[in-house]
């Protein structure tokens, strides 16, 4: 008789409606006429998501979790938290299915960072997207890069930033659309 072959799977218990909360603390702040304009003003973000009594975000060493807002602590600002909704999708389950895409040694400054991984997140967790004004400024920089490579003129001006070669070809849409 031949041997018995069993595959292991990871079970994730049902949560029963855990509080998903996006917590975004200005980082900086560029000054515009948006007030003029009525429009919001432009300024860098670092976000994450807190399920429960957990917060996971992104960072250097890939996504991380720690107690709420640990991660916001570093800025000098207040963390802004929006209660989205409630998730019946356990927090391991997402963050084992996200750490393929959100592996340590792959962020950047602007091509993938903490707001794309908390849009990432947001969707799986609720069928939500981080709200783009999260995203402003990493977009108009995105841009630029592409167009006149921005960041080595802001290099001049003392801004210190390499472009990680891990993250170029990085696109939230695409892991969307895969995890959908």
């Amino acid at each position: 008789m031949g041997a018995a072959q069993t595959t292991a799977l990871v079970s994730f218990p049902c949560c029963s409606g855990l509080p998903v909360k996006v917590a975004a603390t200005p980082m900086l702040h560029i000054p515009t006429a948006s007030t003029l304009r009525g429009s919001e003003p432009l300024s860098a973000y670092h976000t994450s998501v807190i399920v429960g009594q957990a917060e996971f975000c992104f960072c250097g060493a890939g996504i991380i979790t720690c107690w709420p807002l640990a991660s916001h602590e570093q800025f000098p600002k207040e963390a802004k938290i929006d209660e989205l909704g409630d998730t019946s999708m356990h927090a391991l389950y997402m963050t084992q299915t996200l750490s393929k895409y959100f592996e340590s040694g792959t962020y950047d400054l602007i091509w993938k960072n903490c707001n794309s991984f908390s849009d990432c997140a947001l969707y799986m967790l609720l069928g939500k997207r981080l709200d783009n004004k999260y995203k402003r400024l990493e977009k108009i920089a995105r841009s630029g890069q592409k167009t006149f490579n921005l960041m080595s003129v802001l290099r001049m001006t003392g801004m210190n930033y390499k472009e990680n070669p891990e993250a170029k070809k990085f696109k939230v849409e695409e892991v969307i659309q895969r995890i959908n």
